[in-house]
């Protein structure tokens, strides 16, 4: 029974090793080979994919190149005969503004002079209100100023009410210590 706790393992080692080494390396070998002929394949396939759409890119863009040139050609011709079409429109209403222009000029003196008579006007009130709001802060700050000064004379009226107090107990007081001594 000893001997087959060795010879057991000792076989079954072998055998695993001759399995291993026989069978499962070499098949591993042929699936290693096998995905990597298999990714070269796709790798051909996805470059010649890739070939094929820059290709039928290059002939869009192609096309497209063309579009937008004889686009381009529409655009440059609608531009030319709608700068000629402004241009004539310009020269007329050129004429027609300038007369414009005099008239607006004539309204545009009146305005000047009524905007500086405005302006003097506001000048002149802005004045008025500065010195109304100097004659409003100057009585604020007469005021502010006495009643400061009643704090302090009313602080002062305390104190010396306190003094007084004071003054008056301890008269007091020596009264009744005095009394009460007189009574012993």
């Amino acid at each position: 029974m000893n001997k087959f706790y060795i010879i057991l393992p000792v076989v079954g080692f072998i055998a695993f090793f001759a399995y291993y080494t026989q069978v499962a390396q070499p098949a591993m070998v042929r699936k290693a080979d096998e995905e990597k002929r298999g990714q070269l394949l796709q790798q051909a396939e996805d470059k010649k994919k890739r070939d094929e759409a820059d290709r039928l890119a290059r002939i869009e863009l192609r096309k497209l190149q063309e579009k937008r040139e004889a686009e381009d050609r529409q655009r440059q011709e609608k531009a030319r005969l709608e700068k000629e079409r402004n241009e004539r429109e310009v020269r007329e209403d050129t004429e027609k503004y300038r007369l414009e222009a005099a008239r607006l000029n004539q309204e545009r003196s009146a305005i000047e002079k009524e905007i500086e008579d405005l302006r003097n006007k506001r000048e002149r009130l802005s004045k008025e209100v500065f010195e109304l709001a100097k004659q409003v802060e100057s009585g604020k700050i007469d005021r502010r100023n006495a009643e400061l000064e009643v704090q302090r004379m009313y602080e002062t009226v305390v104190i010396k009410t306190e003094k007084e107090t004071e003054r008056a107990q301890s008269v007091i007081d020596a009264q009744l210590k005095a009394l009460a001594e007189v009574k012993k």
